[in-house]
């Protein structure tokens, strides 16, 4: 692998270590949303690009994490698929997956992709048998979470409906930090240890026959040690499943080469594959199969939202028309995000919203609160 290559194969690595590594506090994130304190958040990122493109997609603009998705999947080994047939990532993943018992994939965290994905699988899934779903973004004895990855609408979303259909919702994050002096390899061991310790409690104490859907994020999936930073390898979640608790797990991988839609579904995804050997790339290859998810289009930020129901925008006098705001839906009673979507001056952007109730508000980015109403939706 070139330099170029191996450097784009770790970025999401580097990047994720790096934030880790800073004292950012995401406590206040969620009420400082609801206030619509958009300004104020988007300064605390504006020096972190990983985690601007996942602020971004939160405030239902994934398509503002184009330019940094569309640069991570045109790495070199993104492009080279010659000799390999291009197929239904879908079929190839449901086509293996019925006799599993703990389903792990991943996502890229500024991607909603694979959190849409998801949460059009989960009837397939309940009816294959799986039973609960882990979360990486919820902590144990959580079955939801004021916190900062369940802002994004996609996430929400997949959380709420996987509890409609009856899963067994927990979390499995890790409850302690990692030491302020910790390295690369010894901060992704201290939370994957601990992650996989509350995964195997969960497993222990459910019924024997229970199946297990486990939703991570990047190389926590992988099935054997990762190559991070200067060939130091390192273990994750899967690893630990797998290797050191004896558990046998069916991983995809979704992050490493997203593509741009033309006239595809949300929901379509690819694979390549060779005589049944599927191509692997990209930094998280010790999976048991890696498909590829499209990205939102640049003039689209509502290509994954769109999924969540009809389009929906308040009649009201209160909208200002050079002015850039944010729009939100709560589910009625709740802290639940439903959606939400930041206009820049002179556009008005729709909520995606299904029939029932919700608490519905608007602000402009410095927090002052333009209009706010109970909206009993029906369709």
């Amino acid at each position: 692998m070139n330099k170029l290559a191996l450097l784009l194969a770790l970025i999401p690595f580097l990047l994720t270590a790096s934030i880790n590594a800073k004292d950012v506090s995401l406590d206040q994130f969620p009420e400082q949303l609801r206030k619509g304190e958009v300004n104020n958040i988007l300064s605390q990122f504006s020096e972190q690009p990983q985690m601007l493109a996942q602020v971004y997609s939160i405030m239902g603009r994934a398509d503002k994490a184009y330019d940094l998705i569309q640069r991570l999947s045109n790495a070199p080994f993104c492009n080279d698929v010659g000799g390999y047939e291009k197929i239904s990532g879908e079929a190839r993943v449901k086509s293996m997956l019925a006799d599993e018992s703990i389903f792990m994939i991943n996502e890229n965290h500024f991607n909603p992709a694979s959190r849409t994905l998801t949460m059009t699988w989960l009837p397939w899934l309940k009816a294959q048998g799986f039973t609960h779903i882990g979360f990486e973004a919820l902590e144990p004895n959580e079955r939801s979470k004021d916190g900062f990855y369940s802002q994004e609408p996609m996430m929400s979303n997949l959380i709420k409906t996987a509890e409609e259909l009856g899963f067994e919702v927990f979390g499995y994050e890790a409850e302690k930090l990692a030491p302020e002096d910790a390295g690369f390899v010894e901060r992704f061991e201290f939370r994957d240890k601990q992650q996989a310790k509350h995964v195997v409690a969960e497993i222990k104490k459910a019924p024997k026959d229970a199946k297990f859907v486990l939703f991570a994020g990047w190389g926590h999936v992988g099935e054997a040690p990762l190559r991070g930073p200067n060939s130091l390898t390192y273990r994750v979640l899967g690893d630990f499943l797998n290797n050191t608790y004896g558990y046998e797990t069916f991983s995809i991988d979704t992050t490493a080469c997203a593509f741009e839609p033309v006239d595809e579904s949300p929901t379509t995804t690819y694979a390549y594959s060779n005589d049944g050997n599927v191509l692997n790339v990209g930094s998280v290859q010790p999976v048991d199969s890696q498909i590829r998810v499209p990205m939102a289009p640049a003039d689209n930020p509502s290509y994954f939202r769109r999924l969540l129901g009809e389009a929906f925008l308040p009649n009201t006098d209160s909208w200002p028309p050079s002015t850039a705001v944010i729009l939100q839906a709560y589910y009625a009673g709740t802290d639940v995000v439903a959606d939400r979507v930041l206009s820049e001056a002179n556009e008005k952007r729709p909520l995606f919203l299904d029939e029932g109730e919700y608490r519905v508000t608007l602000h402009d980015l410095d927090g002052n609160l333009l209009w706010q109403q109970r909206v009993n939706r029906t369709l």
